[in-house]
């Protein structure tokens, strides 16, 4: 097994997800947002043949560690993703089609001027609702008592999600596989929060990231001038950003260095553009999104 086999490319994968086609079959699918070092997916996965897992974490790091871990298993059950959990679920995730979710002890951010980047906001809940199937259920654990509260408050604020305990949590539940963080924090004397929901309503999402009808090479009207105008001028339309940040000499043409951003999804990648008379050919890397960023700098451009 290769770690091709296990991280999904998500520019080129089609979107959203055929799970079926992804995985070989039509078992159920659960998903990890934040699986740290993989430990939770792989006992999962090992122990649950007949359940499929989607695990989606930004860092790099903690892809190659969980990737490394799933390989060396042949596990075929499961696959990741290396993107933040907004864009994830927004791009990728089909609506209706996850039974369970899981998010062991996500960032608290605690102060104030961080609040934005807290995951499980009333956005976010609307969101994984509308990923989930029909009476699915979403767990969350934290040692965090301020973050405990947070996270129960914004869930009822649209109550999609409906808490299974009474009071909303179970303090140092047992019979939950524990991550190395939880055994570090009991250690330490900590409680640690269990919450559970059921989905009880259907909200209706739209994907706001969008992928664009963009072929690889591009022929623009336009000369080496025309596009240094564009740097450092931000392009903005909806939910997309684009930005040219430098352009500079490259051994095969002309190296634009851009920032493309649409909604949550951000990216910093180098284009290739190769003048040709009055005209410039724009080369586009496999390695990029296509979104709607991107279409909104090409159309800029173009604009005389």
């Amino acid at each position: 097994m290769k770690r091709e086999d296990v991280v999904l490319d998500w520019v080129k994968v089609e979107k959203p997800l055929k799970f079926e086609k992804i995985f070989g079959n039509s078992h159920p699918v659960e998903c990890e947002i934040g699986f740290g070092d993989g430990a939770f997916l792989l006992y999962k996965a090992q122990n649950h043949t007949d359940r499929n897992y989607i695990g989606i974490d930004y860092s790099i790091v903690s892809v190659r560690k969980a990737s490394k871990k799933i390989e060396k298993q042949g596990l075929n059950n499961v696959k990741l993703i290396h993107l933040d959990a907004d864009s994830a679920f927004h791009l990728l995730i089909p609506e209706c089609s996850l039974e369970r979710i899981y998010i062991n002890f996500p960032d608290p951010w605690p102060k104030k001027r961080h609040e934005k980047r807290r995951l499980l906001d009333r956005s976010f809940n609307l969101l994984t609702a509308s990923r989930a199937k029909k009476n699915a259920r979403m767990h969350i654990l934290t040692d965090d008592p301020f973050y405990r509260d947070f996270i129960l408050e914004e869930v009822q604020h649209y109550r999609v999600w409906r808490p299974v305990f009474e009071n909303g949590y179970r303090i140092n539940p047992e019979g939950y596989f524990q991550t190395k963080y939880e055994k570090k924090w009991r250690s330490m004397g900590r409680e640690i929060y269990y919450m559970e929901f059921k989905k009880v309503v259907h909200p209706a999402v739209d994907r706001v990231i969008e992928e664009a009808s963009i072929p690889d090479e591009v022929v623009l009207p336009v000369s080496l001038d025309r596009l240094r105008e564009f740097i450092h001028k931000p392009l903005m339309f909806d939910h997309s950003v684009a930005k040219i940040i430098r352009i500079k000499e490259h051994p095969d043409g002309i190296k634009l260095d851009v920032v493309l951003k649409d909604y949550t999804l951000f990216q910093k990648k180098n284009l290739l553009v190769k003048p040709d008379n009055n005209s410039i050919r724009l080369i586009i890397p496999e390695d990029v999104f296509k979104g709607k960023s991107l279409e909104l700098l090409i159309k800029s451009i173009s604009e005389q």
